[in-house]
């Protein structure tokens, strides 16, 4: 039986089938995870009841995970004591990572609740990294679906980090080397998969609508009818929760069956017109309020949510780590500020085509050469841009990437193509209000999408992607959190608690320039980055220390443009940032303190210690 169901979940090509093949799997297992249970220690027990009923093609799989878990466990005890770094042994520390007490793992802080809000990419990694550290770890997701086929330009270091969870075994088609091309669905389904048997809690079809604080109360109606103060089921810092119907409705988040396909992509939601000017192309955007997503009381909730709180489930949390994408309401509503850079005017469309049906491995559709072409290329007119401009369809640049199952076209234009061409009937005082559903004919646009693929040597047999095939979206903005967390204060009468950290992470931190391919590459590490800092407070128990190594790394990141040279390789990551990012990179910052004469240096102690970097104060 555990043999059926276990194939199921490796097979499974949505979330909501592989969540569902898992909760099959651990009936017929007799597990599930508990306060007690969980992280490397569930796993440990899942693969011990497997592995005997479980053909041997799954040998692999179980054998890359256990070293993965291994791995981390030496690598948690040289973070908890560095003094016994050479002498950690796997069995020696995962032995404690989640069966043992908190106090010998955490001896001078705690083990942290650790919610991730959000199961793209980055918060799926986020999660997995905190539940390998030791943490309780829960994840929600408004979503029970990952269909977006769009090709990601994948480093190799991070495909190599995804080998680590499995991937050859749940994306079995996918190539491990070179600038991958990888569907952000097949990244996040091998991710999901391992997280589920690491022991995180996921919930699908749920959304983080916002905070409580420890001090509210929620009432409950008597027998008599009126309202009685009872505690909701968990006390301290919580989230709370809605099933995705009302979360939709509450968060003003469109239902996915009623959005136009077309213009579903957006990876800036800016609103240029609210930025306030720092300089040419420099603006900044002001978090919608401090403290406006935290409810204190019931009392001073709004009606709509007390409507809605009946309804809500309720989740402790210790570091909250909110994965939802630039355009997170919960981030702008807890108080982050966003610089925003404005750049000229660009438009980007994105087409993917199945493979024709039936069409064997070996046909040259499925032998085409991937490329990326330029305007500013001498010969650019005997590529597809010559023809191309000829039919008035003028575009900067144009690249194509072959995933595991669709063909992936890419290209950056301005209004005025698609205006000239018949796609945006008329020019609007803003590229917002111009690429609006009633000023578009889809129809061009679909012919666009198929003229592009025609001229490029896929045959019309090839159908559009189900979902997403042909997209249009403006990102001539993005925008970075000018703060990496914010500490949550408790309200006056709950004082004795902790303040509630958030962590933004992915697109919510910091969303890429879209043509530079950065967004899952350079997302993974912050993600990490924000796991560190969760960690080293769980770990130290110091907020000034975790304070240090969050800004620490966060300036690391955006210290130069980033590039996988600048990582290390993925086989020797950890959550500690020295483990991840090349030497040079600290170094450089260093180095720059030095020749600027700065009174003090950027790099922690910490750092120039591991290092060898010397500091003589000017």
């Amino acid at each position: 039986m555990a043999r059926n169901e276990f194939q199921l979940f490796v097979d499974a090509q949505d979330a909501r089938d592989a969540f569902a093949a898992f909760q099959q799997l651990l009936a017929v297992a007799g597990l599930a995870v508990t306060d007690d249970l969980f992280g490397p220690a569930f796993y440990e027990s899942l693969r011990n009841i497997l592995l005997p009923q479980l053909p041997y093609k799954f040998q692999s799989l179980f054998a890359t995970l256990t070293k993965t878990v291994d791995a981390a466990a030496v690598h948690r005890i040289a973070l908890a004591d560095p003094s016994a770094a050479s002498t950690a042994t796997a069995a020696a520390a995962h032995a404690s990572a989640s069966s043992g007490p908190a106090s010998a793992l955490f001896p001078q802080g705690r083990r942290q609740n650790i919610l991730v809000s959000g199961a793209g990419p980055c918060g799926l990694r986020a999660a997995l990294e905190a539940v390998l550290v030791g943490h309780h770890v829960r994840l929600i997701e408004l979503r029970d679906e990952f269909s977006r086929p769009n090709v990601l330009k994948t480093w190799q270091p991070n495909i190599d980090d995804l080998v680590r969870f499995g991937f050859k075994t749940f994306v079995p088609r996918a190539a491990l080397h070179g600038l991958v091309p990888l569907h952000t669905k097949d990244y996040q389904m091998c991710l999901l998969k391992a997280a589920l048997l690491m022991g995180v809690r996921v919930h699908l079809a749920e959304a983080v609508c916002g905070l409580l604080d420890p001090s509210f109360v929620m009432p409950a109606a008597s027998d008599s009818g009126t309202a009685t103060s009872v505690s909701s089921p968990v006390s301290g810092w919580r989230v709370w929760a809605l099933p995705a119907a009302d979360a939709r409705l509450y968060l003003k988040r469109p239902d996915p069956a009623t959005l136009v396909a077309e213009l579903s992509f957006q990876p800036s939601d800016v609103a240029t017109e609210d930025l306030q000017k720092r300089s040419k192309v420099d603006f900044v955007e002001p978090a919608v309020s401090r403290d406006g997503a935290v409810l204190r009381s019931f009392e001073a909730a709004d009606e709509t949510e007390r409507a809605l709180l009946p309804k809500a489930r309720f989740y402790a949390f210790d570091s909250l780590l909110v994965a939802e994408g630039e355009s997170s309401r919960l981030i702008r509503r807890l108080g982050f500020d966003r610089k925003v850079q404005r750049f000229a005017e660009a438009i980007g469309l994105v087409a993917n085509f199945e493979f024709t049906p039936n069409a064997s491995a070996g046909s040259p559709e499925r032998q085409l050469k991937e490329f990326l072409i330029w305007r500013a290329s001498a010969l650019w007119r005997q590529t597809q841009l010559g023809p191309l401009a000829d039919k008035g369809i003028d575009f900067e640049n144009l690249e194509y990437m072959r995933g595991t199952s669709t063909h992936f076209f890419a290209a950056t234009t301005r209004i005025k193509m698609l205006v000239d061409v018949g796609i945006v009937k008329e020019r609007r005082p803003t590229v917002r209000e111009s690429l609006q559903a009633d000023n578009m004919n889809f129809e061009l646009l679909r012919d666009v999408g198929r003229t592009i693929a025609r001229l490029s040597g896929i045959p019309d047999t090839a159908p559009f992607a189900a979902k997403h095939g042909i997209q249009v979206f403006d990102f001539s903005c993005r925008g970075l959190c000018v703060d990496p967390f914010r500490w949550i204060d408790a309200a006056p009468s709950a004082q004795a608690h902790r303040p509630a950290l958030v962590l933004p992470i992915g697109d919510a931190l910091q969303n890429p320039y879209w043509p530079q391919g950065l967004g899952v590459n350079r997302g993974v590490q912050n993600a990490l980055d924000a796991v560190w800092m969760a960690h080293v407070l769980g770990l130290h128990g110091s907020r000034a220390f975790a304070e240090e190594e969050r800004r620490t790394a966060f300036k690391a990141m955006d210290w130069t443009t980033f590039e996988q040279g600048l990582l290390r390789p993925a086989a020797g990551w950890s959550i500690d940032p020295l483990d991840r990012y090349a030497s040079y990179l600290f170094a450089s910052i260093h180095n720059t303190d030095i020749e600027q004469r700065a009174p003090f240096p950027s790099l922690p102690q910490r750092y120039r210690d591991a290092l060898k970097l010397t500091w003589t104060a000017p």
